[in-house]
């Protein structure tokens, strides 16, 4: 089981339209994948967790890195974990009752993602950047 949690930028603003359709289609690829894990999006800032088979991680995380719409990739983590700390792919963003139905039904608030106990119980390394990048979130505090 590999792992990849990165850091990101978005070039432009991303409209709620814009969030709910890449939640639509990221979460689409990722059960195609078998990947897992957990993706934030806040203030044109994107943090993710992948989870699963490396070569399937890599080549997703390929993907990521040669998006026009990525700026400043940056890898927080890259490594072999022994189970996933994401068994379901969670995505989070600060006003999920902006996004269409499926986005929302799809998403948790960023309020809610840093209230969950079961993240810090899952993996502590992975819940302590969760906490430093939600507590880096403007509005969210």
């Amino acid at each position: 089981m590999h792992q990849i949690v990165y850091v990101s930028s978005s070039i432009n603003a991303v409209s709620a339209e814009e969030i709910s359709s890449l939640f639509k289609t990221s979460r689409r690829n990722n059960t195609r994948d078998q990947l897992t894990g957990l993706l934030l999006y806040h203030d044109r800032l994107f943090f993710q967790v992948l989870e699963g088979e490396e070569t399937l991680v890599r080549a997703c995380f390929d993907r990521i890195k040669n998006d026009r719409r990525h700026g400043a990739v940056s890898i927080l983590l890259d490594r072999e974990v022994k189970q996933r700390a994401f068994p379901e792919c969670s995505l989070g963003y600060a006003n999920p009752e902006n996004l269409s139905d499926l986005g929302r039904d799809a998403t948790l608030s960023l309020t809610e993602v840093r209230e969950k106990s079961i993240l810090e119980a899952s993996d502590p390394v992975i819940w302590s950047l969760v906490a430093t990048i939600l507590s880096s979130f403007r509005d969210l505090n």
